[in-house]
Formats: C-alpha cells, sequence, structure tokens
C-alpha cells in the first residue's frame, strides 16, 4: 500500500474544523427558515445544560478508563 498523501485542505480543516462544526450543529436551530423546515427550536439553559453534560460524559469515562488502565500496568509491573 502506498502512503497518504497531505492534502492541505485537510491540514486547514483540521485546524478550522471545530468551529466549523460548532457552527454548522448550532446554526441551524437560530436560523429561522432552516429552523421551520426542521422543526428546531432555540436551545434553552436547561438545554444547553444537558448537552454540556452529554458532551463531558464520554471524556470523565474515557479518562476514568485511562487512570485504571494505568494503574492496572503498574500493579503489574510489582
Amino acid at each position: 500500500m502506498g502512503a497518504a498523501v497531505a492534502d492541505p485542505i485537510f491540514d486547514r480543516a483540521s485546524s478550522q474544523g471545530r468551529w466549523v462544526c460548532t457552527v454548522l450543529l448550532a446554526a441551524p436551530a437560530y436560523v429561522p427558515p432552516v429552523a421551520a423546515v426542521l422543526g428546531l427550536v432555540p436551545p434553552d439553559i436547561g438545554m444547553w445544560a444537558l448537552i454540556l453534560f452529554a458532551s463531558l460524559v464520554p471524556l470523565v469515562i474515557g479518562q476514568s478508563a485511562a487512570v485504571a488502565a494505568d494503574a492496572y500496568k503498574r500493579a503489574r509491573r510489582r
């Protein structure tokens, strides 16, 4: 197999992709014609709290698993 060719578009996209994705995910609820077609309402404070909590769950689980795996590896070395 050949090596993957680096494309400058992907380099730019990876650095700016976080903001582009955020805008593309949030904008439909705030753009009236799109919101009407999709049947969306802008999130209130309770919805934003749920969004924040739900987005932090994988981070907490992933870090907990990493700490547990590290502790397990250290325990096996002894």
